[in-house]
């Protein structure tokens, strides 16, 4: 999602996501006064229709999983990482490593965490620290 954007969540009409932060005002939907809010999912907010109906075929066909900014701690985005191939290369750009395979977790039968620290290695890369300046080091390295 994104906060560049807002639509009213009754009637889907578009609003000014710049009014959304507007101090003291709840923002309502000019045409069914219905409340607006930013195009991004809340915590415990269901996801959208399209997430799940392109989830199997956008990882199956992934040949690079860019993952950016999180804790991969909530569902059903804590396990995407593990939804795209084997040969599929996976990089993190984060202030910390997450995600990464444990013992437990291996015990348990998952064995599609990151894997940066490992000699099995062969397709993770971490790239830690602000999210945008490691953004823009891989920029920079692929020109």
């Amino acid at each position: 999602g994104s906060f560049a954007t807002a639509h009213c969540i009754s009637c889907g009409s578009s609003f000014d996501p710049e009014k959304i932060f507007e101090e003291g005002e709840i923002p309502r939907c000019q045409v069914c006064h219905g409340l607006v809010k930013p195009d991004i999912v809340f915590f415990g907010e269901d996801l959208p229709q399209r997430f799940h109906d392109l989830l199997h075929k956008d990882f199956s066909e992934c040949d690079l999983l860019f993952v950016i900014g999180t804790s991969l701690q909530v569902q059903p985005f804590a396990s995407l990482i593990q939804r795209v191939s084997k040969k599929c290369p996976r990089v993190l750009i984060n202030r910390e490593t997450v995600g990464e395979n444990s013992p437990l977790m291996r015990l348990m039968g998952f064995e599609d965490g990151f894997e940066f620290a490992s000699s099995r290695n062969y397709r993770d890369v971490a790239i830690l620290g602000d999210c945008d300046e490691g953004v823009m080091k891989l920029a920079d390295a692929v020109g």
